[in-house]
């Protein structure tokens, strides 16, 4: 068996030649989803994973503050807004 190795390349060199564009979208096209995958992974995991989120409580102050706000339909009788506009450059 008398083979050169550049006998051996030569086909594998002109199968690259020709679809080398091919190779290089599906190359690239493989490395973003795997990119995409491992990230979406990852976030995954830290939600799961979040002691933050399952802390987070609501105490009887909180929730009192909370309902005295008042809403959209309470009137404001102690507002005054003043004559007109007003310049806040003047002295």
């Amino acid at each position: 068996m008398n083979t050169s190795l550049s006998e051996l390349i030569r086909p594998l060199a002109r199968l690259l030649a020709r679809f080398h564009l091919v190779f290089f979208v599906l190359v690239i096209a493989g490395g973003l989803a795997a990119a995409i995958f491992y990230l979406n992974l990852v976030i995954n995991r830290s939600q799961q994973n979040d002691p933050v989120a399952s802390e987070i409580k609501f105490d009887t102050e909180t929730i009192k503050r909370i309902e005295e706000l008042k809403t959209r339909n309470d009137s404001t009788e102690g507002l005054s807004l003043g004559d007109g506009r007003i310049n806040p450059f003047v002295e």
